[in-house]
């Protein structure tokens, strides 16, 4: 099984999502991503965060794990944290994805992908 993690990034100031938009796939999804070796997986959710986002981030709790298969029948297990947005990222040069910031009322609408918005819809009394 494949481990993935991602955060649902939040401003409080501001009280904004932030989403991912990747070109290649023209889709909309929350940052996330592939556990590297010797990772854990908060490591992984705040790493990704920062790769896809260039947002620093701080891990607030977990709020669950979306399962799914992927159109090769691999089986993916992804471990989803509420993260509060820090600031923009001052370490070595990323090449985020470009974020995304959206009114909670509107994740729902904009995600790409129903096990997403399922999800978010979920957890999302959680988020402030």
């Amino acid at each position: 099984m494949t481990q993935k993690a991602g955060t649902i990034l939040y401003n409080k100031e501001t009280e904004l999502i932030g989403l991912v938009y990747r070109e290649k796939r023209k889709d909309i999804s929350f940052p996330k991503g592939h556990l590297e070796q010797n990772e854990t997986l908060e490591e992984c959710a705040i790493r990704e965060t920062i790769e896809e986002t260039g947002r620093d981030c701080i891990l607030q709790k977990k709020l669950g794990v979306i399962q799914y298969k992927t159109k090769d029948n691999e089986e993916v297990e992804t471990h989803m944290y509420l993260a509060h947005d820090l600031k923009k990222h001052e370490g070595p040069s990323v090449d985020p994805e470009i974020c995304i910031w959206t009114e909670i009322e509107n994740v729902e609408k904009i995600l790409s992908y129903d096990n997403l918005k399922e999800f978010f819809h979920s957890i999302k009394s959680q988020i402030k």
